[in-house]
Parts: C-alpha cells; sequence; structure tokens
C-alpha cells in the first residue's frame, strides 16, 4: 500500500488504489489473476470477472497471490461462487493478507493450493 503525504496509507487518505483483474486462458482452464486491493468499491468488477469466466463452462482458478487487501464482502462473494459451482471454482495461492480475512472468516479452509504443487513465485507448496 502506498504512502500519503503524511505517510498514512492511501486508503486512509482517501485515495483509490489501482486494480486489475487479467484473465488467461491455460491448458483449457481459465486463470484469473486479481490483483491489487478489493472492497465494496471494486466488488461488482470481481464479481463480473468470476461471472463471465464461469459463463464459458471452464475450470476456473482464482489465483489470489496478488491481493494485497481483500475484506470480507469480497471473500464473501468469491466464497459464494465456490459454493455455487464447486466443480469449476478454485480460490488458490492466497497472499497472507487474504488468508487472514479467511481466517477471520472461519473460511480458511475453502481456499486451494495450485493444482500444479507451486505458489505463482514458482515456489513449491509445503
Amino acid at each position: 500500500m502506498g504512502k500519503a503525504a503524511d505517510g498514512g496509507s492511501d486508503r486512509a487518505a482517501g485515495k483509490r488504489a489501482s486494480v486489475t483483474i487479467a484473465a488467461e486462458t491455460v491448458d483449457g482452464d481459465t486463470r484469473l489473476r486479481p490483483h491489487g486491493e478489493f472492497d465494496l468499491y471494486n466488488l461488482a468488477a470481481l464479481h463480473a470477472a468470476i461471472g463471465a469466466a464461469i459463463d464459458t463452462g471452464r475450470f476456473t482458478s482464482v489465483d489470489l497471490s496478488g491481493v494485497v487487501f481483500l475484506d470480507v464482502v469480497c471473500f464473501r462473494d468469491l466464497v459464494s461462487w465456490q459454493l455455487l459451482r464447486p466443480d469449476i471454482v478454485k480460490l488458490l495461492d492466497p497472499s497472507w493478507q487474504v488468508l487472514a480475512t479467511a481466517t477471520a472468516c472461519g473460511l480458511e479452509e475453502r481456499l486451494g493450493r495450485p493444482r500444479h504443487g507451486t505458489d505463482s513465485r514458482g515456489i513449491p507448496n509445503p
């Protein structure tokens, strides 16, 4: 999170952090890579990206390693998609910030590991 002129965070200064949601097809599956801070302000973009990926009918993984803030509302939306379509939606490779939100909600078991056995940096999972 960037610093505002007064030494506080951009969020505290009322600035909006930029977010991206990259989508790619890997071996016939859809991989979404949200990056940035996700809260109620950009929930609609996150919801739409996952909805569009699911509409393809392909396995959809959501790589959460680039998420540096995830509020409870956004996490609940991600988990709702996973519960609605457990056959094709997986939440993978959570950053420590995402894991903290999941733990606070008592839902850390909803987060999985990448199917390839490494995190987004290529480091093997324990």
